[in-house]
């Protein structure tokens, strides 16, 4: 077996492991108010909600899948640029970004879990739109600078913006997901959710990064052509988070409800 097998199998069998236990844990038991649950959940039922609320929880669900595609093209195209663009060793590449994932992913995701956390217990849960925008924005304004970096080490800035920002959002989108939807539909709509943002979001923006390298930008602007799937995907998640902000305020004020797990937004 190559040393390339080994690390892959010695990093993904304790994941393995540790989702075979995780099906011992048992279903928390979680209050429920009868006024609140309008739905039962079936197929049909889901289907009206997202047509009836395709302004709020559709353009959300595409928002993060252009910023989630923002991420995967980033993972996908940095070793290559910094390889091909900056001449960047192999080994030099693996250790660094090795290193940066590991510590920003868990910073990022620890950050998340802390700001929802706060918002939710102000009743201040709109306010995670807000920042999914800023986070968007940042990334539109890294996108933008790609192109005009000097050298690896200033890509090497960019990529870790990037790698802090994108476990944030990882983990705020399906909580906030949870706010929008009423608890019958919740899964349902998460499965969606999950089937867009990665589907969207892992085939598209790499696929994208590559069709622009090789038709309209020449491989030496490998870093111009993923500027610009960066820069555009994350100028139109700004624009589609705050359009699901808007939705979303707009929905509280028709019920004059603070949402909760047992009071979601109606449709």
């Amino acid at each position: 077996m190559p040393d390339w097998g080994a690390v892959l199998i010695c990093v993904g069998l304790p994941g393995i492991l540790l989702a075979i236990l995780s099906l011992r844990i048992r279903e928390p038991k979680r209050p429920t108010s009868q006024k609140s649950v309008t739905t039962q959940g079936s197929g049909a039922e889901f289907l009206l909600f997202l047509r009836t609320r395709a302004r709020l929880n559709g353009v959300y669900t595409l928002a993060m899948a252009l910023a989630v595609s923002v991420n995967y093209s980033l993972t996908a195209w940095n070793a290559v640029i910094l390889s091909r663009v900056f001449g960047w060793s192999p080994a030099m590449i693996g250790k660094i970004f090795s290193s940066m994932g590991l510590a920003c992913g868990v910073f990022g995701c620890l950050l998340a879990g802390l700001v929802s956390h706060m918002l939710v217990k102000r009743n201040m849960i709109p306010s995670m739109l807000h920042l999914a925008q800023i986070s968007s924005g940042i990334m539109c304004l890294c996108g933008l600078a790609m192109p005009f970096v000097a050298n690896g080490w200033q890509y090497f800035a960019i990529a870790l913006t990037g790698a802090i920002i994108a476990p944030l959002l990882f983990t705020l989108g399906p909580t906030l997901l949870q706010f929008m939807t009423p608890p019958a539909l919740s899964g349902r709509m998460t499965s969606f959710f999950m089937l867009v943002v990665i589907g969207l979001g892992a085939g598209g923006g790499p696929s994208l990064v590559g069709f622009l390298s090789s038709s309209v930008f020449t491989s030496a602007r490998l870093n111009t052509a993923l500027g610009s799937v960066v820069a555009g995907a994350s100028l139109l998640a700004v624009v589609g988070f705050t359009i699901s902000y808007r939705s979303f305020t707009t929905h509280l004020a028709g019920t004059n409800a603070v949402p909760s797990r047992t009071s979601p937004v109606r449709s």
